[in-house]
């Protein structure tokens, strides 16, 4: 038999128990019911008579309740594994945006001087697409993890951009290093998520 068996699953609810159980004596001993006993029993045999009735009653007090803890513990374990799922699906759909965001990025950065950025106009719209692809990139990146966040928003340092590049301005070359080096942080935190079969590693 363990404490579970008579209901004792903690100090605090332990507590709980002894002082209804105190309560219970208090009401025979007001009422006579443990003199009454005493009368037919000697002193020692109604202690155990007691004692008896009460771990009894505990017993099949939580022998009808053990369904209900039962069922309250099962909804919640179900409940808990439910909520990882979600987790695990709404941090799967973030890695897949963020996939989408590198591949849309690196055809953004691609857009140099020479193919799409080559006039003032064209540079202007090139530079709010920019901003609002970093912007999603960052926020799709805090979805994942705070970390990889300010990984790809506190950059001490930038990569070289591909070699074949041309730039409308300076401001459009340091802009597409930027791109370059969250490009870069974005493919290396990634393949770490990767599962490959087996012999294709």
């Amino acid at each position: 038999m363990t404490r579970a068996d008579v209901g004792i699953h903690s100090v605090k609810t332990s507590l709980v128990k002894l002082f209804w159980i105190g309560v219970a004596l208090l009401i025979m001993y007001l009422f006579d019911w443990f003199d009454l006993v005493k009368e037919r029993t000697n002193e020692f045999a109604a202690g155990i008579l007691a004692f008896i009735a009460i771990f009894a009653f505990l017993y099949v007090f939580n022998f009808f309740r053990a369904p209900a803890i039962i069922q309250a513990e099962t909804d919640e374990r179900v409940d808990e594994l439910e909520g990882q799922l979600d987790d695990r699906a709404a941090r799967q759909a973030a890695i897949d945006t963020l996939w989408q965001l590198r591949s849309e990025g690196i055809s953004l950065r691609n857009r140099d001087g020479k193919h799409g950025t080559e006039t003032v106009t064209t540079f202007a719209q090139w530079q709010t697409e920019y901003n609002e692809w970093r912007t999603a990139v960052l926020n799709s990146a805090r979805e994942i993890n705070v970390n990889l966040h300010n990984w790809l928003e506190r950059l001490d340092r930038t990569v070289l951009n591909p070699p074949n590049l041309t730039y409308f301005d300076l401001e459009h070359e340091r802009l597409t290093r930027i791109m370059s080096t969250m490009l870069d942080r974005m493919q290396r935190y990634l393949e770490k998520d990767l599962i490959w079969p087996e012999g294709n590693t």
